[in-house]
């Protein structure tokens, strides 16, 4: 069973961000379309395709996150720089996704600030979850691989900013994303699994296993007394 798990969700993984960036390729008019157009449509195929690599792979950090002791027991002490690495990544990504948007605007003559104006204030959360995202994954990989004993303390407090990045991009996503915005994507259930995930394991983390330690202590406490 372990073994079978061990291939199941890698390929579950793969399978869902082939499915997401699949969506984006179809609403190109496929492959080609996407690969071969010419100026600012071919950036903003690219930029489409890299944010929503980046938020799945954000997806996929919280919702295994909280649940580190069973990955842990599957893949072993490395699944710590499996998660670190997938942090790597999503940053990679994000950071791509508004460069190769401005790399499209500037090469096509548009204004950047113009570009912003037309999307409102959901623009802008995605800078702020950029800025806050470069916090984490930099003080989780310290921690993960570099080993400094500071950020080992503190990481995982700062981790817990991924809620907050989930949830800009949540909503950036959400309001103003080519491929999730329209009420009839296919990709806004998949959106809303991933939040009730969140939540899922939020609650789980800050209630269910901060009760379970409390009821361990009282059980100590008593166990004490009697001795």
């Amino acid at each position: 069973m372990k073994s079978f798990l061990k291939i199941f969700f890698p390929v579950v993984g793969a399978g869902l961000l082939a499915f997401i960036l699949s969506v984006s390729i179809r609403a190109n008019g496929g492959l080609a379309a996407t690969f071969t157009a010419s100026g600012f449509a071919f950036g903003f195929n690219l930029f489409k395709l890299a944010g929503l690599t980046a938020f799945t792979l954000v997806g996929f950090q919280v919702l295994t996150g909280p649940f580190m002791q069973f990955w842990t027991w599957l893949y072993g002490p490395a699944f710590y720089r499996i998660h670190g690495f997938m942090g790597v990544f999503a940053l990679a990504f994000s950071i791509l996704h508004p460069v190769i948007l401005y790399w499209a605007l500037i090469a096509s003559g548009i204004g950047i600030i113009e570009f912003s104006k037309s999307y409102g204030a959901a623009y802008y959360l995605g800078p702020a979850a950029l800025l806050l995202m470069i916090v984490t994954v930099s003080t989780a990989a310290s921690a993960v691989f570099l080993h400094k004993p500071l950020f080992q303390k503190h990481w995982r407090w700062i981790h817990y900013a991924n809620y907050i990045i989930f949830l800009l991009v949540f909503i950036h996503s959400l309001r103003i994303g080519s491929d999730v915005a329209p009420a009839d994507s296919p990709l806004r259930p998949v959106w809303w699994l991933f939040f009730l995930g969140m939540i899922a394991g939020l609650v789980y983390r800050r209630v269910y296993l901060v009760f379970q330690a409390r009821q361990v202590e009282a059980l100590e406490s008593v166990a004490g007394k009697h001795l």
